[in-house]
């Protein structure tokens, strides 16, 4: 057997054994009553920390790069390297991903594609506030590896996937971003990004089925 071959055989029981404790009984489907199944981020937490010591670095996915910005005036980005996430925490305007124009408004969350190109643009007199996070599409891949994951609401035919975050979960999205931007470690990040996956996706859900 191919030395390679071996190495990736040896990996999934790691990938098995990280996640196991985070993802029993929250399998991250879309549950009947539309009850809310996203772990808790302290039981994933404590589940990487306890696993740090077998997995091998080479196997943890790439880091994501989060930022806390506040922006009065427009900025453009092309979008090279991964994936890129907003989350507009306050303020209102308007971002443009290859020339199509959609809101900003609190509670608003863009996914936008590899390749696009987009600008964000604060309404006149107003101050957006926000998180922008870079995810590496290898790191993207690891999430789907994961046993349970499940993000099929998450559309990648267009260049950017939305979905608007009600009142009762805006503060709990935000606290998840400000986690991810603290530990920038790919260990906690993985269990953190997994959760913000599962959680658009289960809005994405609740957005069309209302």
């Amino acid at each position: 057997m191919r030395r390679g071959h071996r190495s990736r055989i040896q990996f999934l029981p790691h990938i098995h054994q990280i996640f196991q404790a985070a993802l029993r009984n929250h399998p991250f489907s879309i549950p009947k009553g539309g009850k809310d199944t996203c772990p808790r981020i302290n039981q994933a937490t404590t589940s990487i920390r306890a696993s740090r010591n077998f997995i091998r670095p080479q196997y943890l996915p790439e880091a994501a790069e989060i930022r806390h910005k506040t922006m009065a005036y427009p900025s453009s980005y092309e979008n090279y390297h991964g994936i890129t996430m907003i989350y507009v925490l306050d303020g209102c305007g308007q971002i443009k991903v290859n020339n199509q124009a959609m809101p900003l408004n609190k509670g608003n969350c863009y996914l936008i594609h590899l390749y696009a190109f987009f600008c964000i643009e604060p309404s006149e007199g107003s101050v957006l506030e926000l998180y922008q996070c870079s995810i590496p599409c290898t790191t993207y891949h690891f999430m789907l590896t994961i046993p349970g994951a499940d993000f099929k609401y998450v559309d990648w035919t267009d260049a950017s996937c939305m979905c608007h975050f009600p009142e009762s979960q805006q503060e709990t999205v935000a606290a998840l971003l400000n986690k991810m931007e603290i530990y920038a470690k790919p260990q906690l990040q993985s269990i953190l990004l997994f959760e913000f996956f599962g959680r658009f996706n289960r809005c994405l859900f609740l957005n069309r089925k209302n």
